[in-house]
């Protein structure tokens, strides 16, 4: 079923091509509703609010406010770019 409905869920993936990044990029999820998943057996053992819910795309189990967000998104993007700025002028080791 994920993989069925990944243009619904999935997003869109997106990169900067005149940045040094190795194919990096980020996901806008404008257009996208995630799909959350879970069985009973985890609701009745955890509850709604504990690490019981799968986002499809991703691994894992996650609570549910970690589930509804977007780690991949242009905000992290920014982060590793500007992580592999700072490495790129460091002076190199000898």
């Amino acid at each position: 079923m994920a993989d069925l409905s990944a243009e619904y869920w999935g997003g869109q993936w997106c990169t900067v091509p005149r940045d040094d990044n190795d194919g990096d990029g980020w996901r806008e999820y404008d257009d996208a509703v995630p799909i959350l998943a879970t069985t009973p057996e985890l609701l009745a053992e955890h509850g709604p609010l504990g690490p019981v819910w799968w986002r499809f795309g991703r691994p894992g189990r996650h609570c549910l406010l970690e589930a509804l967000d977007n780690p991949d998104n242009r905000a992290a993007y920014d982060q590793r770019r500007q992580a592999r700025e700072k490495k790129a002028r460091r002076p190199a080791a000898s």
